[in-house]
């Protein structure tokens, strides 16, 4: 049933680049790359290097929500 795949639908499409932009949906509103279900269970090189140093992931959080507006500009500039 369709409803059973809605679910993975939407997320396929918050978490796809667009042409017009070059940024994910959800990258625009969050600041982050969404991570996909699958790297919680097996952790990626990204993600294990991330938890391994706490302090440093803190920082470039930081530094993505800084430049959030920018990024939002450079999308709207790219449409």
């Amino acid at each position: 049933m369709w409803s059973d795949v809605l679910h993975g639908v939407l997320w396929t499409y918050r978490t796809t680049p667009r042409k017009s932009t070059q940024e994910t949906p959800f990258s625009l509103a969050y600041g982050l790359e969404a991570v996909i279900p699958v790297e919680t269970i097996v952790p990626s090189v990204r993600r294990t290097a991330s938890l391994a140093n706490s302090d440093l992931n803190t920082q470039i959080l930081q530094d993505n929500m800084d430049f959030i507006d920018e990024r939002r500009d450079q999308a709207m500039i790219r449409v």
